[in-house]
């Protein structure tokens, strides 16, 4: 999307640059070869530019197409995930993060259900092309912007989850692996973001819901079921 962006902006460069130098030897009664090959020059940019206008605009829709169609994928995914890590969620419930360290440690449901939502987030990783649109502060881009920025946060925690089953059941894979980003702190950390909520600052996994709602409400997808985490603090 970033090459149609530059092009779009060069070749309307060109075309204006092109027009004004063509108005200005026409006023001024000097039409020679110059004058043909600046119409010339403007005509083709403008043709290109239309051309490039609308793969623009395909690619910049196909982007979000795609974006909303792995989103949902993921978040219908992440909620087997949710009522794996706090079966009680609808009930007044306490979060204990020992106990959902220790049960994603052993339990190969947990690890199950974190390995499909890495391989959807690596699935999107690789077929996104970056979105650079025109309008960078518009609330529709920047519906996008949020909802990229909250996944890869909300993210953090299935990695984490994974990587705790890898250590507890494969001994090579402790070789290299920086104990410090999946360390107890950080756990409690990504997991008081994923499920509390306060008046002041909703949770991590509500910002995503939220822009993600808010880019589907022109589009056609599957509703997934909202999850209260009031009662879970």
């Amino acid at each position: 999307m970033r090459r149609y962006r530059t092009s779009i902006i060069c070749c309307s460069i060109i075309c204006i640059c092109s027009l004004l130098c063509s108005i200005i030897i026409y006023f001024a009664d000097y039409f020679s070869i110059v004058y043909d090959i600046l119409i010339g020059i403007f005509a083709s940019t403008f043709v290109v530019l239309i051309t490039l206008l609308i793969e623009y605009f395909l690619a910049k829709k196909r982007i979000k197409a795609l974006l909303l169609f792995h989103t949902n994928e993921y978040l219908l995914e992440l909620a087997n995930l949710i009522q794996m890590l706090v079966p009680n969620i609808q009930d007044n419930c306490k979060l204990d993060a020992m106990n959902i360290k220790s049960r994603a440690s052993n339990e190969k449901d947990i690890f199950d259900t974190t390995s499909k939502l890495i391989k959807l987030y690596d699935t999107y990783l690789i077929s996104d092309d970056g979105f650079y649109p025109f309008l960078r502060k518009s609330k529709r881009n920047l519906c996008v912007h949020h909802l990229r920025y909250y996944w890869a946060k909300l993210h953090m925690l299935p990695l984490h989850l994974n990587f705790l089953y890898l250590y507890n059941h494969n001994q090579c894979y402790r070789i290299g692996e920086r104990l410090e980003e999946f360390s107890d702190e950080k756990l409690l950390e990504r997991l008081k973001n994923f499920f509390s909520t306060t008046d002041n600052n909703s949770s991590i996994y509500m910002l995503f819901r939220q822009e993600h709602d808010n880019l589907a409400k022109n589009n056609t997808v599957k509703k997934v079921n909202e999850v209260d985490f009031n009662k879970c603090l």
